[in-house]
């Protein structure tokens, strides 16, 4: 099943319309991450000073996890679709 959905997707996004909102999409996509990802750091922040240390590893671990996700996959998806 997961594969249907990927090749639909595939399809898609090799049509020429759907390719020239590509980097649109993509910017928005960002800045939504990036205000997520202020709000994630401005948790942790107040977690550091106000509780243990131990649970604020952790939830900085994923919040680094998270970032560098949103980052690697946006140009795995260009060089997979060949989005120059």
């Amino acid at each position: 099943m997961n594969l249907a959905i990927l090749k639909i997707v595939f399809l898609v996004l090799q049509s020429n319309t759907l390719r020239s909102y590509f980097d649109d999409v993509a910017s928005l996509l960002l800045a939504i991450g990036g205000v997520i990802g202020l709000i994630g750091g401005l948790r942790i922040y107040a977690n550091w000073n106000y509780r243990d240390g131990f649970p604020v590893v952790s939830e900085l671990g994923n919040w680094i996890h998270g970032a560098l996700l949103l980052c690697i996959i946006g140009g795995i998806i260009k060089i997979w679709f060949q989005i120059t």
